[in-house]
């Protein structure tokens, strides 16, 4: 019976080889490039690049986009007098909830950009005709094309936000 290979790590450039033995841990792990210390000018060590954990503040994306998206429905469906009091026309508040909603999901779901444009500006519509179910609500086409161009937006910017926030960086 042979006995297994041990895993390799990969070696940067000028990086001593870690010690890897059969089932154990990484010994040496100044390879990895955030352990590096660098002496800069005057001998000055620049500090190691912050990491965060992007699993978790994607997470936090998609639970924004989802909350957001159904406190909109629940105040497109309550009865007008329980609507919210801000400080914007009625147009630009619909059109900003919306891009705001459009930009969470495209942010969240960033290689179904299109999808969730699509949808998103769908659902500004079918919203819209949902407000036939409420006797105090009145459903208007002119709404649904704000909303629409909101979403629009939105999705404009979610898609620009993502290009910047995946964009590779040179070493």
């Amino acid at each position: 019976m042979s006995e297994p290979v041990a895993p390799t790590a990969p070696v940067f450039r000028g990086a001593p080889k870690p010690q890897v033995t059969a089932g154990s841990q990484i010994r040496d792990r100044r390879h990895l490039p955030w352990n590096r210390r660098e002496t800069g000018v005057g001998g000055l060590v620049a500090a190691a690049p912050v990491e965060y954990d992007s699993e978790m503040t994607d997470r936090l994306i998609k639970c924004a986009a989802w909350s957001v998206f159904a406190a909109i429905v629940a105040v497109t469906m309550s009865p007008i007098g329980l609507r919210p009091d801000d400080i914007f026309s009625v147009d630009l508040d619909r059109a900003l909830a919306f891009m705001v909603v459009v930009m969470l999901f495209v942010l969240s779901y960033p290689r179904h950009f299109l999808v969730c444009a699509l949808l998103l500006v769908a659902g500004a519509c079918f919203i819209e005709l949902l407000q036939f179910l409420s006797p105090t609500r009145h459903p208007r086409m002119e709404d649904a094309l704000v909303k629409a161009a909101g979403a629009a937006t939105g999705a404009l910017a979610g898609w620009i936000i993502n290009r910047l926030r995946h964009r590779p960086t040179l070493a």
